[in-house]
């Protein structure tokens, strides 16, 4: 059996010396160059686990690397894109850090309500954003 390595996502925006271990996470944008879109998320740096420890009736509370540096995308949209085209026919971004989860859920809805991801068009007519929803509570409407 040939177990597949996963491709390092090809981020832009950290500096050289970047530590994930001082950031919660961090706010991203994928743009597929040859139409515009654009799809913007968010993505933290680590899970909390709780694993079994023998012997003992609770569980030990673990804080692992999250898979940041291989994700691609939460959007079916942009991993059928990648699939089909290739990881080079996008652009990773990362446009923010932050040091608690809360400010990276914060941050993620205000980004898509300024943006106006639902509503955004290019001169096509086509809609800016791959995002359909902001959160699972609003949604975009038919054009």
């Amino acid at each position: 059996m040939v177990k597949k390595t996963k491709v390092i996502t090809p981020w832009t925006g950290l500096s050289k010396d970047f530590d994930p271990s001082l950031w919660a996470g961090f706010i991203y944008s994928i743009e597929e160059i040859s139409s515009g879109r654009v799809y913007l998320g968010k993505k933290m740096l680590w899970r909390n686990l709780r694993i079994k420890v023998k012997g003992k009736k609770r569980r030990k509370r673990v804080k692992n690397e999250s898979d940041w540096r291989t994700y691609k995308s939460s959007s079916e949209d942009i991993l059928q894109g990648i699939k089909r085209q290739g990881v080079s026919a996008f652009k990773f971004t990362i446009l923010s850090l932050y040091k608690t989860r809360c400010q990276v859920n914060y941050a993620e809805t205000a980004e898509l309500f300024k943006q106006e991801v639902l509503h955004a068009l290019l001169p096509s007519g086509q809609y800016k954003f791959f995002n359909k929803n902001v959160g699972g509570k609003w949604y975009r409407g038919k054009v």
